[in-house]
């Protein structure tokens, strides 16, 4: 993880250690420069738009979802909205991210190769689970696509995705290798022993860079984890 600043106007600074990777943060870091430079010659030209002057009007989340990284991440998020406001952490509708905006941010912090392999109607399946163990093993940043429940522990999935989650470790599904669960291919999808085994790993979630998905789920095998997957997006 990588810390910054940002100061537009000289009234605004924040200095947060961000849930995105060092590579991320260094180029959102430029492009956060550019809006900067922009949103002063726009001031200095009397352009000052309605988005540049709009405040806060509700809470942010309390401290234990690193308000800084909250500030960062949700001035991105309402800045590609455009026609929802996101202000506020309980205008929902306008904090909803699809893979598809996801992806294009990735894409425009210079990532050459972005991978979108996300479902908005149904859930996935283990091999997208385990292919998406396969990228962050290489050395990817991978964002999975979920149903929150699956963290939260409740019963039941959801019939949409509502959470994204970053994957900040391996995903170890039972005492298989990753290699070979990416050799078999489509064939995982087939394996009733597969579906039964356990799976752990680690997410970066409402501030906690290292939540365990079995931390509510102790139990939890990779037949359950599924029901809560819709997909990663995963860049390099």
């Amino acid at each position: 993880m990588a810390g910054f600043e940002v100061a537009i106007n000289g009234r605004f600074c924040v200095s947060t250690e961000a849930l995105l990777p060092t590579s991320l943060t260094a180029r959102l870091r430029e492009h956060l420069e550019v809006a900067r430079e922009r949103h002063e010659r726009d001031l200095a030209l009397g352009r000052r738009s309605r988005r540049a002057t709009r405040r806060p009007t509700g809470q942010v989340p309390d401290r234990t979802s690193r308000m800084a990284d909250w500030v960062a991440l949700a001035s991105l998020r309402d800045g590609g909205n455009a026609v929802l406001d996101y202000d506020s952490p309980a205008v929902q509708l306008g904090g909803i991210t699809l893979p598809s905006s996801l992806a294009s941010w990735f894409r425009a912090a210079n990532f050459a190769q972005v991978e979108n392999r996300t479902n908005l109607f149904f859930d996935s399946d283990i091999q997208t689970l385990i292919q998406a163990g396969a990228r962050f093993s290489s050395g990817a940043t991978v964002c999975l696509f979920i149903g929150a429940n699956l963290l939260s522990g409740r019963e039941g999935g959801t019939a949409i995705p509502d959470h994204w989650v970053v994957l900040t470790s391996p995903i170890r599904i039972g005492g298989a290798s990753m290699p070979s669960l990416v050799t078999m291919g489509s064939k995982v999808n087939g394996d009733a022993r597969l579906a039964e085994a356990g799976i752990s790993f680690d997410v970066f979630t409402w501030g906690d860079a290292g939540y365990p998905v079995r931390k509510r789920r102790p139990h939890l095998n990779v037949k359950t984890c599924v029901d809560f997957f819709y997909g990663f997006v995963a860049a390099k």
